[in-house]
């Protein structure tokens, strides 16, 4: 009907919106060549010749075929340095990564606790944490929820606590501790055999695993599901049953699994500058730190070949800037220890050599005259 009114959101056809673009447009972008497509047109021909000798291409033709030619030119090495360039706005797409990166406050775990009263207080007995551990834990269960809790409060509201876990790690965690409640015979007044609480730990880790590799596996995993995945590993070790089964090699061998997983991830944050100082995954220092602490915990108390990607995912951040410091417990004197006993006695890193060597060099000569097959 005449003169009825149109909402805004249709298009007029009256109003001029940008034009189509063109060949000559779009080589425009190439701003900074001397080159410029738009200023093809204002060349001679004699020019245009010149030009096209440079980059080694046909000379003949009309003045509006050389333009052509040199356009097409353009074109085609845009496109080729797009497909090799690797995009300006990187840092801007990870930045957006990173912003999607939320962490949360959690109360100090009872264990860091236990660790520190035992090195605090002389007159501490052992034997507090069996008949005390009960009232603590009833106690944190009693605090958690009110308004003296720190779990899950905005970690930039808290800059000085040190224990945190990201959104997804909180997720991941809570999955984890109720697929090992539904695998303890305890809870359902059930006995089937004596290992049977450790091995339903060993399907969770197993299951945990599973999904890391399946994460892994897409052409771009996410930060936030792979982290939380090594946050669960750090958080929901050791596990006492777990760490005793009658089958420990096979335990070995999945917290070796454990350790390539952490190694991957590492490569992940480091890919994407992540694995730095002041990083935007605020708790790689804890979460490592973690790790190496509860997996030192093995029950032989002897240094399995297998957990040796603890100390060295440690070092793989320290040569990242990553500090650590403050969380877990003595967490910097307990480094400082582990790296001093790296060092060889006579105060160089080196591989091999014979700095261990405690036999003096005439104890050796005599022993080279009894063994005559050296």
């Amino acid at each position: 009907m005449a003169g009825a009114k149109r909402p805004l959101s249709e298009a007029d056809g009256n109003v001029s919106g940008p034009p189509p673009s063109s060949k000559r447009q779009a080589a425009k972008s190439y701003a900074g060549r001397e080159n410029d497509a738009a200023l093809y047109t204002t060349l001679t021909k004699g020019e245009l010749c010149q030009l096209l000798r440079s980059r080694h291409l046909k000379i003949s033709g009309t003045k509006a075929e050389l333009v052509q030619r040199l356009e097409q030119h353009d074109s085609n090495t845009h496109t080729a340095e797009s497909s090799t360039h690797v995009p300006e706005h990187t840092d801007a797409v990870q930045g957006a990564s990173e912003e999607r990166l939320e962490f949360w406050t959690i109360c100090r775990p009872l264990d860091d606790i236990t660790v520190e009263k035992r090195a605090t207080y002389e007159d501490y007995e052992s034997s507090e944490d069996d008949e005390g551990e009960g009232e603590q834990m009833q106690r944190l269960a009693q605090t958690c929820g009110t308004k003296q809790c720190i779990c899950k409060k905005p970690s930039n509201a808290h800059p000085q606590h040190r224990w945190l876990l990201s959104r997804e790690g909180y997720k991941t965690l809570a999955h984890m501790r109720y697929e090992e409640a539904i695998r303890n015979e305890d809870n359902y007044a059930e006995y089937h055999f004596s290992d049977f609480n450790g091995y339903g730990f060993q399907e969770m880790m197993e299951n945990q695993l599973l999904s890391f590799n399946k994460e892994i596996s897409k052409k771009q995993p996410s930060v936030a599901a792979l982290w939380s995945l090594i946050e669960g590993f750090a958080f929901d070790l050791p596990d006492e049953m777990y760490f005793h089964i009658d089958d420990p090699d096979h335990v070995l061998a999945t917290l070796k699994l454990v350790g390539g997983a952490v190694f991957c991830t590492l490569r992940i944050l480091k890919e994407r500058s992540l694995l730095r100082p002041n990083s935007s995954v605020k708790n790689i220092a804890l979460v490592l730190a973690l790790l190496r602490r509860n997996h030192s915990e093995w029950p032989s108390g002897e240094e399995e070949p297998e957990l040796a990607w603890c100390d060295a995912a440690i070092r793989e951040a320290q040569r990242s800037g990553i500090e650590f410091k403050g969380a877990p417990f003595r967490i910097q004197a307990t480094l400082r220890e582990a790296v001093h006993f790296l060092f060889k006695r006579s105060g160089a890193r080196s591989i091999g050599g014979r700095s261990y060597v405690l036999e003096t060099p005439k104890d050796r000569a005599a022993a080279k005259a009894n063994y005559t097959f050296w």
